[in-house]
């Protein structure tokens, strides 16, 4: 796989000092960062070029959408920890599904842990399966946002999870 070109950041203003975000812009040296208040907009080939950080506003933590009353629920979960996919396939929904074509990065991923917590503690003897890669290529930003090393150990702690992490990439050397 290519690696992932990225030509500009763009940086939601609630979340310019956030730790997370200083780590993201860190490691892309070289690529020019702006603050704004809008999320920008691109068509979808230049939007798989563009990062914005912001925070997720909803629930980072939810049940899996299921497509029919007709199937059995598994009770899979799902996070979207970012949305967009830098990958050009062309069978992919996604392309033609999102509101944004640029790649979104949440910068407060630490919400995710309280969501699952409570989850966690409603249902202490279930198994559960969560995962991410609903809305995004789990790991096709990794190199430079490192989110795989503040979720697996999270999730290695708990008793009876099976976190999951969905790519197409081979970006899996961590």
């Amino acid at each position: 796989m290519k690696p992932v070109k990225i030509n500009k950041i763009y940086i939601d203003e609630q979340v310019k000092d956030h730790p997370f975000t200083k780590n993201i812009v860190k490691n892309l040296p070289g690529i020019s960062a702006e603050i704004t208040t809008m999320p920008p907009t691109s068509s979808i080939s230049q939007g798989k070029q563009i990062i914005y950080i912001t925070n997720y506003k909803g629930d980072f933590c939810k049940p899996c959408p299921g497509t029919s009353e007709e199937y059995l629920c598994c009770n899979y979960q799902i996070i979207n920890e970012t949305t967009g996919c830098p990958l050009d396939c062309s069978y992919c929904i996604l392309q033609g599904y999102m509101d944004s074509s640029v790649l979104t990065v949440y910068a407060n991923y630490e919400k995710i842990f309280s969501e699952f917590d409570r989850f966690y503690e409603k249902y202490p003897q279930r198994i559960i399966r969560i995962g991410t890669g609903e809305l995004a290529d789990s790991l096709a930003l990794e190199n430079f946002t490192h989110i795989s090393s503040l979720l697996i150990p999270y999730f290695k702690k708990r008793k009876g999870v099976f976190f999951e992490l969905k790519t197409k990439t081979n970006t899996i050397d961590f």
